[in-house]
This record gives structure tokens, C-alpha cells and sequence, in this order.
């Protein structure tokens, strides 16, 4: 018997809670217009706990985000180039047991493959939608001299 089965056998499930949506949108709207939309679809995120862990998965089937302004260039600007795939997925696993050092059993992410095309006048909306709605927002001016990149 290895470290891992032994581990196995003594864990007793003792919670567990699951959200599934099967869809959700969100608008972003400035003034009079709407600026962008996010969709998310097919949503499902589990918390686990046992005696010994504490777990939590989740994924996301779709995601998709589209430019809503009457002169947009491009009308979607985030969309996944494989619909077969899932957009994104994550699952984090930590030990119950109280140490003076933050551990975790393991932590894993995956992002599929996305297409993104903007225009400057969505991105200029963008910024001034922010900085009008989030009082801590910043842009940083970045240049690029060679290969470095400075601020």
C-alpha cells in the first residue's frame, strides 16, 4: 500500500457544494449606451471538504465578450477558437492541518485558446468607463526600448 492510498482510504468526504448556471451575462453600460457584454456560459464551480483537504474545481464552457457599440470594427472581441473545448478551468487542493507555512496539495489552471480583436475607439471607452467607475484606476504608460520594457 503507497502514502496515497493509505491517504485515500483514511479521507471521509464530509461537505461538498456545487453551483451550476447554465448561463450569465453581464453588460457594461456607460450613460445612455452599452459598451460591452460578457457571456459565460455553462458555469460550474465544487467546494469539497474532508477530514483531510479542502477542494475546489471549476470550469467554464464559454466565454465570449462583444463589442456592443453601434461602430464597433470588430462586434466580438474575445471568443475561443475551439467551441469543442472548455474556456477555462482551475482546481485548487489544501491540507486541514494548521502549519506556520501555507501549503497547498496542488493548484492547476487552463486557459484555451482565445481570439481578441479590438479597436481604439472601444478601448478609449473602456478606459474612461473605468476610471469614471473604479476611483483607484490607473493606466500605465509602458515603453518598449529593445527587449527590455521600462515604466
Amino acid at each position: 500500500m503507497t502514502v496515497d492510498q493509505s491517504q485515500h482510504i483514511l479521507e471521509h468526504p464530509e461537505d461538498e457544494i456545487s453551483l451550476k448556471l447554465p448561463s450569465l451575462g453581464i453588460s457594461l453600460s456607460d450613460k445612455n449606451s452599452e459598451l460591452a457584454y460578457l457571456s459565460f456560459d455553462g458555469i460550474h464551480l465544487r467546494l469539497t471538504r474532508s477530514n483531510l483537504n479542502t477542494k475546489i474545481e471549476g470550469f467554464l464552457e464559454n466565454l465570449q465578450i462583444d463589442n456592443m457599440l453601434p461602430t464597433a470594427t470588430y462586434p466580438v472581441i474575445l471568443f475561443q477558437e475551439n467551441s469543442e473545448e472548455i474556456s477555462m478551468a482551475f482546481a485548487i487542493s489544501k491540507p486541514n492541518r494548521k502549519t506556520n507555512v501555507e501549503t497547498f496539495n496542488y493548484i492547476s489552471t487552463y486557459l484555451s485558446n482565445f481570439n481578441i480583436k479590438v479597436d481604439e475607439e472601444f478601448l478609449i471607452r473602456m478606459i474612461n468607463f473605468f476610471r469614471r467607475n473604479l476611483p483607484n484606476f490607473q493606466i500605465r504608460r509602458i515603453r518598449r526600448i529593445g527587449n527590455d520594457i521600462t515604466r
